[in-house]
């Protein structure tokens, strides 16, 4: 599984709330665990436009 660095996991946070899809349907097009999603939510907080910079 690939290793995501910090810039890349805020634009996978950005492009869900983007998307619009569920963060199941959505970790699944990217290829990760909702599980992982979830910690990168915990890590992150949550996608809106004052959470992520």
């Amino acid at each position: 599984m690939k290793q995501y660095n910090e810039i890349e996991k805020l634009e996978l946070l950005r492009r869900y709330l983007t998307i619009g899809l569920s963060i199941r349907a959505f970790s699944a097009s990217v290829g990760i665990p909702v599980a992982t999603f979830f910690g990168y939510l915990r890590a992150y907080g949550h996608p809106d436009n004052s959470s992520i910079p």
